[in-house]
């Protein structure tokens, strides 16, 4: 099972419910679960919502996040102790995911929605570790399905009207996150990014971020981006098992030893360059945290840094 929790693409944490000794499902109170079929994409997808302490107004701030196979349980006792704790408003929590029996499950389909543009290093170097068809590039269509399938689903059901949104994305997520930024930055108030593979798709991100910049003069954006200090070699984020050694040292060698560290402070240095008047970005590499136990404190700082009433959409 270590071989889904290792590689850049995959992390994996239980999430939504977990199971206890006699087999009973865990709930996970004061949330629901909604089956969504998309008619855009025309597949299946599942949506994990918590529900604030306060009945749902049309201001009550929208938290969307990726990866709910994985992350919700965890985003939500954080932000609920947050909230209790006084440091943040009630929030509305919505976890996209995908209608699976187990977390590993969503690597294909993570891969396909959360990736701009094709890579095929990547899709090959995962196609060996899990035996099955990776294809990469559906992220256009992944927003679309965000933005006029979700946001409206949820507005309708709760009442929202989505005035104060803020989104986070690790890993694969946090890719996606800098893909809705350039295509499409209005799609979200703030954005709470982490780990984002920056190498993917031989540089996308800095060639979005340089396109980007040839075409506008503002960024209206708060951004949140961490990263832990174990990121800076790309065997440690990999992080394969013994016997994928070669193929993690042949893929790193392919991508000319990057330091992924190195890579995310450029580009956030190549959006202060840029001196957008509307645009508020900050950067944080954790002390000791990893790949793996970054979501955690990204959520929990991310939260604190990017939340305001008046910079949020």
């Amino acid at each position: 099972m270590k071989v889904f929790h290792c590689i850049i693409l995959l992390l994996t944490v239980c999430g939504g419910g977990t199971a206890c000794a006699s087999g009973e499902q865990v709930k996970i109170p004061a949330s629901e679960v909604h089956l969504i079929h998309s008619a855009g994409a025309g597949r299946d997808y599942q949506l994990h919502v918590a529900l604030p302490r306060e009945a749902v107004n049309k201001q009550t701030p929208v938290l969307f996040m990726l990866d709910a196979n994985a992350h919700f349980a965890m985003a939500v006792d954080l932000v609920r102790a947050m909230v209790a704790a006084g440091e943040l408003p009630d929030f509305l929590i919505v976890g996209i995911g995908y209608p699976v029996e187990r977390v590993d499950e969503t690597i294909v389909k993570r891969i396909r929605d959360y990736s701009p543009v094709v890579d095929t290093r990547h899709e090959e170097l995962v196609e060996t570790i899990v035996a099955q068809p990776v294809q990469s590039g559906g992220a256009e269509a992944f927003l679309r399905f965000i933005v006029d399938e979700v946001k409206p689903f949820v507005a309708r059901r709760y009442g929202s009207d989505m005035a104060h949104t803020i989104f986070y994305g690790h890993s694969m997520g946090g890719l996606f996150g800098l893909y809705t930024l350039f295509e499409a930055p209005q799609t979200f108030g703030a954005y709470i990014i982490g780990s984002p593979p920056i190498l993917w798709g031989d540089d996308y991100v800095m060639k979005a971020e340089a396109a980007y910049a040839g075409h506008h003069q503002d960024l209206a954006a708060r951004i949140y981006m961490a990263a832990g200090q174990d990121e800076s070699d790309l065997d440690r984020v990999l992080n394969l098992p013994e016997a994928f050694k070669t193929l993690e040292r042949e893929f790193i060698e392919s991508m000319g030893n990057p330091n992924p560290l190195a890579q995310m402070e450029a580009f956030v240095q190549a959006l202060r360059h840029r001196k957008y008047p509307s645009l508020e970005i900050s950067f944080t590499i954790f002390p000791e945290e990893k790949h793996s136990s970054v979501p955690a404190p990204l959520l929990s700082h991310g939260l604190r840094s990017v939340w305001t009433v008046n910079s949020t959409k």
